[in-house]
């Protein structure tokens, strides 16, 4: 997909962090669903979103099975509205947990979007 927009830097920075931070369903997830809309989902209103829902659950079921989890909060084991969670971030969640799974994440939906 060569997909080239100002939009893209900004159009899910509210998603990192489980929601805005709120340690709710992981930034990777929603982002990676966003991809597999812009692949695959409706171009105007009334359109079948059939093909989109089946393989946005297919990476949500090969998501949970690898992770366990889709929460941010319980896949970090970080509250990151504290200023210990801030900290961790910084010091290990990003490098150690986060950049690990978006490879995975990638990984995944190249399988998907073949």
């Amino acid at each position: 997909m060569n997909i080239s927009s100002n939009l893209i830097p900004s159009i899910a920075s509210a998603l990192g962090a489980g929601l805005s931070a709120n340690g709710e369903v992981c930034g990777i997830i929603t982002g990676s669903l966003m991809v597999i809309g812009i692949k695959y989902g409706r171009k105007q209103a009334g359109d079948d979103n059939e093909t989109v829902y089946r393989l946005g659950s297919r990476f949500l079921e090969a998501f949970r099975e690898t992770n366990e989890s889709i929460k941010c909060r319980q896949i970090t084991g970080v509250d990151f509205n504290t200023p210990e969670g801030q900290s961790a971030w910084e010091e290990y969640v990003q490098r150690d947990i986060c950049d690990p799974l978006l490879l995975k994440a990638i990984k995944l939906l190249n399988e998907i979007l073949k």
